[in-house]
């Protein structure tokens, strides 16, 4: 053997990348997990917006970003693409209507976001409605990869 491992005894997920910014357990208990598979794994929180739905300015960014507005869809794709080939999930964060999660999770899938971590969405809300969100998010996973061929 000449100190390298083989295919038989690295983790599943060897090779790719985590950075976990979660405060609550759930968020770092997924995130170990896949970490035990051999993962290394981006997940982000969703960009603060403004009330008209635009990123940024921020004040103390360095320059040129001090000066910069964004969508959510472009703000989202530079996300996704300074990851390069690692996988992204994004965290839903505080719990949001509807219609704003939907709004984020379309985007995201836009941008190339390979999942979600919805806890606090998800579990704040009764569970029927709980039951009903999900099954949107589902259907717009599964129809975005289908738009894909997968």
């Amino acid at each position: 053997m000449n100190g390298t491992k083989s295919s038989e005894t690295m983790p599943a997920l060897h090779g790719i990348k985590i950075l976990d910014l979660t405060q609550f357990e759930a968020g770092p208990s997924c995130t170990e997990a896949l970490a035990w598979m051999g993962a290394d794994v981006v997940k982000v929180n969703y960009p603060d917006a403004n009330d008209d739905g635009t990123i940024g300015p921020v004040a103390d960014a360095p320059a040129p970003y001090n000066k910069m507005t964004w969508t959510l869809e472009e703000a989202l794709a530079k996300i996704l693409e300074s990851a390069g080939k690692t996988i992204v999930i994004m965290s839903g964060g505080s719990r949001v209507s509807d219609e704003l999660l939907l709004e984020r999770v379309d985007a995201s899938l836009k941008a190339g976001a390979t999942g979600f971590i919805f806890g606090r969405n998800i579990w704040q809300r009764p569970h029927a409605d709980a039951e009903t969100v999900v099954g949107q998010i589902k259907d717009r996973m599964r129809n975005y990869a289908k738009e894909l061929g997968a």
